[in-house]
């Protein structure tokens, strides 16, 4: 997804984000599914049979999601559908598609429900759009502001798109009450040394650890270094 976003703002191309509407439940089943009737579902029973209805089970004829496989035949139709249209799917990237004809190129990268589509063709991209949305309910997003959480912002004349994520800084901030702290330039203190002394030694101190979840913020860090700031990768190599 950055490799296109930098294409799109180098090459001043068209950005736009779609998603798709209760995406799982266009997947074609592939496999014998059932499951238990769900509540406000009614089934017409035979009464004279004297049947119990809550035994009864419907079987599933598309996606739903919860099952094991719901995401992958979801995948399979958002590429079958692709393909058909003219996409064809990147050998380094399974997730990212491209269309060429003539001089038009939409590369797509793709993320469940999220679709981010970068065009030098603002006519073949409306296009693409409406195609899609005769297979799948879409929701057209318009001019690429922000996905999966990310914020972008743009400036065509300098060809520059600039990516953030404040909203999930935020929350990793008041997470781990954090809120209240002091920004500074440097990601961390120069010259930090950590060391296993550092541990804790005494029952007291495990105890109080056990209130302290390291390996969740580090996760979280980990993420936000790869998405947005790579500025943080060397602290956070550390802390690691």
């Amino acid at each position: 997804m950055h490799t296109v976003i930098v294409i799109a703002a180098t090459e001043d191309l068209e950005l736009k984000t779609v998603n798709v509407l209760t995406a799982f439940l266009n997947g074609d089943i592939d496999a014998e599914v059932y499951m238990k009737i769900p509540d406000g579902l009614e089934v017409d029973g035979d009464p004279k049979a004297g049947e119990d209805l809550k035994r009864w089970v419907v079987q599933l004829l598309k996606g739903l999601y919860g099952i094991k496989q719901g995401l992958c035949i979801w995948a399979l139709k958002l590429h079958s559908v692709l393909t058909d249209i003219g996409f064809k799917c990147t050998d380094c990237d399974y997730s990212v598609y491209v269309y060429k004809h003539s001089n038009v190129c939409i590369m797509m990268p793709s993320h469940v429900d999220d679709l981010l589509l970068a065009s030098n063709s603002k006519s073949t991209l409306q296009n693409v759009k409406a195609e899609l949305s005769s297979h799948f309910k879409l929701h057209d997003q318009g001019p690429a502001v922000s996905i999966l959480g990310i914020k972008l912002e743009r400036d065509r004349v300098a060809r520059t798109i600039s990516l953030s994520q404040p909203g999930y800084i935020k929350l990793i901030l008041e997470d781990f009450g954090l809120t209240d702290c002091n920004p500074t330039t440097t990601p961390m203190e120069e010259n930090l040394k950590l060391s296993v002394k550092m541990s804790p030694t005494t029952p007291e101190d495990h105890l109080g650890m056990k209130t302290v979840p390291y390996r969740k913020l580090i996760g979280k860090l980990l993420y936000l270094m790869v998405t947005t700031r790579p500025d943080i990768a060397y602290a956070v190599g550390v802390l690691c």
